[in-house]
């Protein structure tokens, strides 16, 4: 708490200009940091956004785009053709 007392003391007896000047250093730092560290923040946020959202793959055919929906609705038709018994004894010939 001394500490605190000495320090205060210190910047009364300051001149006004000083002052000024130590508040004006501080304003600097303060949006010097805030402005580097905004963008440090801002460039990570992108970096992860980028890396964690999922690869899309579109193909197109005949005019037709096939794209991972298609291809799951695809698999899901035919294990369903060939569940059926018919079909197991064709695909076993």
């Amino acid at each position: 708490m001394e500490e605190l007392k000495v320090i205060i003391d210190m910047i009364a007896s300051l001149p006004q200009l000083a002052l000024w000047v130590l508040v004006g250093f501080w304003a600097y730092k303060v949006i010097v940091i805030g402005s580097i560290y905004g963008t440090v923040k801002f460039i990570a946020q992108k970096v992860y956004e980028v890396l964690s959202k999922p690869k899309r793959v579109e193909l197109t055919f005949k005019g037709m785009v096939v794209n991972e929906d298609v291809g799951n609705y695809l698999v899901g038709q035919i294990s369903r053709i060939a569940s059926t018994k018919g079909i197991k004894e064709l695909v076993q010939i």
